[in-house]
């Protein structure tokens, strides 16, 4: 427990000077059309190198983050350098630093209010990693994906690691796939490594 304490206390005190000190970096994982192939945009994921600590999950610091107020900076050093990158890449996208959670009877209830400020519904890995082991979330990921069409959103499925999960992902008419089975998060240099053979293998 004492240790634990004392990471905690660490890392809120390092945690507003990780920008200016060279400690955070964004790795990129590409999102592809199940079908195709298709890079349809790349997510940039933030990823923190503390000194003493090693590599600390985003699980972890993003909680800090957000408790202390470092989420700001944080925030505008990661958008700083994922436009600095888009300078060589023509699609890009910004995970949120945050976790929420909507139901699709309030996202119904939006749409038909006319606020189309959603336009794409991510299904979180949780449900991914059961398909086709688990029929109920089989089940669940079918219903969400019935959903979102006759809301006429995009759906990204998270945490894709199996050619079953792709697979079933594929029959159901999910859009977008994400995953280590497409690519694990990668540096900007390797990343776009993989971008440039993706293209050419895929053409």
């Amino acid at each position: 427990m004492t240790q634990l304490l004392h990471r905690r206390r660490a890392l809120l005190a390092d945690l507003p000077h990780a920008a200016g000190t060279g400690q955070l970096a964004l790795h990129f994982q590409p999102l592809v059309a199940p079908g195709t192939g298709e890079v349809r945009s790349v997510e940039a994921l933030l990823r923190w190198h503390h000194p003493a600590f090693g590599l600390v999950s985003p699980g972890e610091f993003i909680p800090l983050a957000e408790e202390s107020g470092a989420i700001v900076p944080l925030g505008d050093w990661a958008l700083g350098a994922a436009c600095s990158q888009l300078e060589s890449w023509d699609r890009a996208a910004i995970d949120d630093f945050g976790t929420g959670f909507s139901s699709l009877a309030y996202l119904r209830r939006l749409r038909a209010d006319g606020a189309n400020l959603i336009s794409t519904i991510k299904i979180d890995r949780s449900f991914v990693s059961d398909l086709g082991e688990d029929a109920h979330a089989g089940g669940v990921v079918t219903a969400i994906l019935s959903h979102t069409r006759e809301l006429e959103l995009a759906t990204v499925a998270e945490g894709v690691e199996t050619e079953t999960q792709a697979g079933f992902l594929r029959e159901q008419g999910c859009d977008t796939l994400q995953g280590y089975r497409i690519c694990r998060p990668l540096p900007a240099d390797e990343a776009s490594a993989w971008l440039g053979e993706h293209a050419a293998a895929t053409a």
